[in-house]
């Protein structure tokens, strides 16, 4: 399988609830970094597995979203306590459902979002994408 990742930096700010966690139930920032990995099989016509350029747009477009924002104050997050397992999948949803900008002949089989709140801790959300006549 092939892999295409693109990494980008963003900061943000959250306060976690639900939990005593001491000071990250206090507004805190951090400066996250995101990886974006992507697979498939097939290569196009230029040998590439996707338009690197269109995939870096829509990342950068979707991280402006969530980019020096309280998270805890965006609607995704409204009751939720924002974890960065749930910013993971959270940015993972919003790439996807745009899929076809970026990968209009459904090639992608795999896509893994990873969310890094520091340089020792992160999570992710990854899955597998239908062929592209049973996307939604």
């Amino acid at each position: 399988m092939y892999h295409l990742c693109l990494i980008r930096p963003f900061r943000a700010q959250h306060f976690l609830v639900g939990g005593d966690w001491g000071a990250e139930n206090l507004l805190h920032w951090h400066d996250f970094r995101a990886e974006w990995t992507l697979g498939g099989t097939e290569l196009n016509e230029h040998g590439y597995l996707l338009d690197l350029l269109a995939v870096e747009v829509l990342l950068d477009r979707v991280l402006e979203e969530v980019s020096e924002k309280v998270l805890n104050e965006l609607k995704p997050f409204h009751g939720l306590n924002p974890s960065v397992e749930r910013l993971a999948r959270h940015l993972s949803d919003r790439l996807l459902d745009q899929a076809g900008q970026f990968d209009p002949k459904g090639r992608l089989s795999h896509s893994r979002l990873v969310v890094f709140e520091n340089e020792t801790a992160w999570a992710s959300w990854s899955q597998d994408l239908p062929p592209l006549g049973e996307q939604h």
